[in-house]
């Protein structure tokens, strides 16, 4: 059989309502999930003013559908 290596967990609290990246497998919430509450950021937003170091971007089409900063608040 395969044999599993535990890293060290660790947490990153955000907080509510400000935009964030993250890759997790586990998220723990104040509320249940609700689609209707739920809001992508625009990848390329030009006021955040990333540069992001690819051409061509694999994109979901919700995030293809991201709003800007601003029409989020």
């Amino acid at each position: 059989g395969q044999q599993r290596h535990r890293q060290p967990r660790q947490q990153a609290v955000m907080e509510q309502h400000l935009p964030h990246v993250v890759d997790v497998r586990e998220y723990k919430c104040t509320e249940y999930y609700d689609p209707a509450s739920e809001a992508c950021l625009l990848w390329n937003d030009p006021e955040i003013g990333i540069d992001w170091p690819v051409d061509e971007p694999l994109l979901s089409p919700k995030d293809l559908q991201g709003k800007l900063l601003r029409e989020l608040f």
